[in-house]
C-alpha cells in the first residue's frame, strides 16, 4: 500500500487524536488542509518535515492550542492558512522556518492579539490577510503598537486595506501587501 507516497493533496476532515505517523513518507505532498482535527501543540513536527508542502491549511478547530510554534522545517511552503482556532493566543515562527513563506492568511481567530513573534524571519513574505481578529491584532498593524513593523530589514512599506462587500464588513477585512 504505497499508492499515498504519490499524493499531492490531502484534506482530512474530522478528529485526529494524533498526526499519523505515515505522514512522514507523503513527499510528494504539496497541498494539506485539516479541518475539525482537533489538534494541539505537539502536531507541527510530524507535519514540518513534507519537503514539497507548499500550502498548509488549518481551518475550523483543525488546532485546538494556545500556541502554535513553527520551531523548523516547512522548507517550500508558500500559504499558510489558519482559520477558525477559538483557543490560539500566539504564533511563533522561529528563524529558517518557512523561508520561502509568501501570503499568511489568518481569520476567525479573535484571541490571537498581534502578528507571529518571528515574523520578521519571513523574508519572502508578501501578503497578510486578516479576517475577524481582534481589535488589538488590527491596531498593531496599523502601526500605532507593533515596534517590529519599523524594525524589520525586510520590510519598507506595509499597506492596509480595508476590503468589504457590504457596510456591516468594512472592517472585518484586512490585507497587508508587504512591498520590499
Amino acid at each position: 500500500m504505497l499508492f499515498h507516497r504519490l499524493l499531492e493533496k490531502l484534506l482530512l476532515i474530522g478528529k485526529l487524536r494524533r498526526v499519523p505517523q505515515w505522514f512522514n513518507t507523503l513527499h510528494n505532498l504539496k497541498y494539506l488542509d485539516l479541518q475539525w482535527s482537533g489538534l494541539r501543540e505537539d502536531a507541527l513536527p510530524h507535519i514540518q518535515t513534507l519537503p514539497n508542502l507548499l500550502h498548509l491549511s488549518l481551518l475550523s478547530n483543525a488546532f485546538l492550542g494556545e500556541r502554535l510554534w513553527f520551531v523548523e522545517g516547512f522548507p517550500k511552503l508558500k500559504i499558510l492558512e489558519i482559520m477558525g482556532c477559538p483557543q490560539l493566543k500566539e504564533i511563533l515562527v522561529e528563524r529558517g522556518t518557512m523561508p520561502e513563506l509568501e501570503e499568511l492568511r489568518v481569520l476567525r481567530c479573535r484571541e490571537l492579539r498581534r502578528l507571529p513573534y518571528g515574523w520578521e524571519h519571513l523574508t519572502h513574505l508578501k501578503e497578510v490577510r486578516l479576517f475577524e481578529v481582534s481589535d488589538d491584532l488590527v491596531e498593531s498593524i496599523s502601526g500605532k503598537a507593533n515596534d517590529n513593523l519599523q524594525s524589520s530589514p525586510y520590510i519598507s512599506l506595509i499597506r492596509i486595506i480595508g476590503e468589504y462587500d457590504d457596510e456591516d464588513d468594512v472592517e472585518s477585512m484586512w490585507t497587508c501587501q508587504i512591498l520590499n
